[in-house]
């Protein structure tokens, strides 16, 4: 069976008690799929009991800190469990980031420490790009950009939203959005959408979707802005009544059955 496992579930407010940024793993046939990296991401993981030598794929929807802050440290705690369980694996970690400077960076960073970052694992860093980023093992990874972060100089997108289909089920992935419309195109089929409130109203959102996009079957919240922080109990009842049915509230180190 399929698993999401929460790692944080915070916006980029100040720290919150056991409420930490951004971060999401799609454990899927013995691999694991990693959405965001936000602080703590990798230390969360490891206590729910993941292995971190299985991750394959990291998607990051932007280079904001409250999603790439734990990125150096879930790469560095992946190469210190190569020597803490005395195995040494061979294998490619993709890493799909808007902004190839970022993760320069954190490389460079990375190789200051002990051993240089040696490591028997390869890291590629590659651009995110419209459409489907991966296919494989009865599962898909899209992206369409919004508008979150303004467009570059050349006009190239800086953010992004990721779409995974697995076991036939479609899920998306707001990452942090303009407005809930940018996803729209992959509206009309959804059964999960998790979607940040870190800059909207849970409410607010679930009038739209009642009103404009029957297609989504489910929700869960995350990256939670201050109304869902502050009173969370509130926040919840006021989104069912709009949404007219019980909706999620993400936690850090929940875990979802597929």
């Amino acid at each position: 069976m399929s698993k999401l496992h929460i790692l944080g579930s915070c916006s980029g407010t100040e720290p919150f008690p056991g409420c930490h940024h951004t971060s999401l793993v799609l454990e899927h046939q013995d691999v694991l799929y990693w959405f965001d990296a936000g602080e703590c991401c990798s230390y969360t993981a490891h206590l729910m009991g993941l292995d971190l030598l299985k991750v394959r794929y990291i998607f990051i929807s932007h280079t904001h800190m409250d999603h790439v802050g734990g990125l150096g440290n879930l790469l560095w705690t992946m190469q210190k469990m190569t020597f803490v369980k005395k195995i040494y694996p061979e294998f490619d970690l993709n890493i799909f980031i808007p902004e190839q400077e970022t993760l320069d960076g954190t490389l460079m960073v990375l190789r200051q420490a002990e051993n240089g970052f040696q490591t028997s694992f390869h890291v590629h860093g590659q651009s995110v790009r419209q459409g489907t980023l991966l296919e494989e093992n009865d599962l898909a990874v899209e992206s369409i950009p919004n508008r979150h972060i303004p467009y570059d100089e050349s006009d190239n997108p800086r953010s992004w939203s990721y779409r995974m289909t697995v076991n036939g089920k479609k899920i998306i992935f707001s990452g942090d959005v303009d407005s809930v419309d940018e996803l729209s195109v992959w509206m009309d089929n959804c059964d999960l959408l998790m979607m940040e409130t870190g800059h909207h109203k849970a409410s607010e959102v679930c009038a739209r979707l009642k009103s404009q996009y029957p297609g989504v079957k489910d929700v869960i919240f995350l990256h939670h802005g201050r109304e869902l922080l502050n009173d969370r109990a509130g926040a919840l009842q006021r989104a069912e009544t709009a949404w007219g049915g019980s909706v999620k509230v993400a936690s850090d180190a929940m875990t979802i059955e597929l």
